[in-house]
């Protein structure tokens, strides 16, 4: 007997189904689970006892709670349970394997104390504990100030955000920065919102209307 593995998704991400299509066009053939490993991954349903025929598929909804990629891996191979002697004499294991991608999830700290003053940095903080993910700034609004940053920016873990802004106004301007963390091509995490107060820099005038007098008057 021989059988085929069509596994259509050899990456998914956490949370995501599996998709192996089994084939074998041997007359009474049956297509046994040798083993599978799932490692710290859950939500697997296949075991060393599963058996399956041709146009079976596995779509097992797995789930990755750790914070690095894990190879679970299907081993089958194919026999004739009715025949005697079951066939083949020499049975011929078959593996696939399918990555599964951790979420995506970070922090961030804003140790600025949330206030500066037109011209100084901010000063954030960006962490993601997930291997090979990083973190994408979705939006930034600096209301009447100015700045540098763009929507799309991506940083690494522990990268922080230290850009200069200015207030060339006479009130406090609120910047708004927003998160989110990506890893691989999977959904990304939920969006965090973080906020700098840039506070103008005082300015004073002098108005002298009487840059000369005489003994006894007054200034102005």
């Amino acid at each position: 007997p021989s059988f085929t593995i069509t596994n259509a998704r050899t990456e998914i991400c956490s949370g995501t189904a599996t998709d192996i299509l089994l084939n074998s066009t041997t007359t009474g053939h049956r297509i046994n689970v040798v083993s599978v490993s799932y490692g710290a991954v859950t939500g697997g349903t296949v075991t060393g006892a599963s058996t399956f025929f041709n146009g079976n598929r596995i779509a097992d909804n797995l789930v990755n709670n750790t914070n690095a990629a894990i190879d679970v891996v299907y081993t089958f191979n194919v026999t004739t349970p009715a025949t005697t002697p079951v066939c083949p004499l020499t049975v011929v294991n078959q593996t696939t394997t399918v990555r599964v991608q951790p979420a995506p999830t970070f922090t961030l700290d804003n140790s600025t104390a949330n206030q500066i003053c037109s011209g100084s940095s901010t000063n954030i903080l960006l962490n993601t504990p997930v291997s090979g993910g990083r973190v994408r700034l979705v939006a930034v609004n600096y209301g009447a100030a100015s700045g540098s940053l763009s929507a799309g920016t991506l940083y690494n873990d522990g990268q922080r955000i230290q850009e200069a802004i200015t207030n060339a106004t006479t009130g406090p301007v609120t910047v708004s920065y927003t998160f989110e963390a990506i890893v691989s091509t999977c959904t990304p995490s939920a969006t965090q919102t973080t906020t700098v107060v840039v506070n103008p820099n005082p300015s004073f005038t002098i108005t002298n209307a009487r840059t000369e007098i005489c003994s006894g008057t007054a200034t102005d």
